[in-house]
């Protein structure tokens, strides 16, 4: 499931990358070590300045993975993508998109 946030460009915002339907968690696995968040460009322009992506941590429970985001072209769409390993040695790799919008 895709998730969705929007923010203002001038807005500091904690996104959330919610792990919980993976197989994987369902069968109680955890997250675990560092997770890498990245933002691709969805705009139809193609241009844009990404939003600053702060260092990801894991939530407590280890299901979701909690990324402060901000600034950030207006107008634009990125994709988020949270990739991250669990205990049991998967790794998962949650998606999102970001809307940003005029200050």
């Amino acid at each position: 499931m895709t998730q969705k946030l929007i923010k203002r460009a001038g807005e500091v915002r904690t996104y959330i990358f919610d792990f919980e339907q993976f197989p994987e968690i369902i069968l109680l696995d955890t997250l675990t070590g560092v997770p890498v968040v990245t933002a691709t460009n969805q705009s139809q322009s193609g241009l844009g300045t990404p939003p600053t992506i702060g260092t990801p941590s894991i939530a407590a429970g280890a299901k979701k993975v909690n990324c402060v985001l901000s600034g950030g072209s207006d107008n634009a769409l990125w994709l988020m993508e949270c990739q991250c390993a669990t205990v049991g040695g998967s790794t998962l790799v949650c998606t999102g998109l970001l809307q940003i919008t005029e200050n």
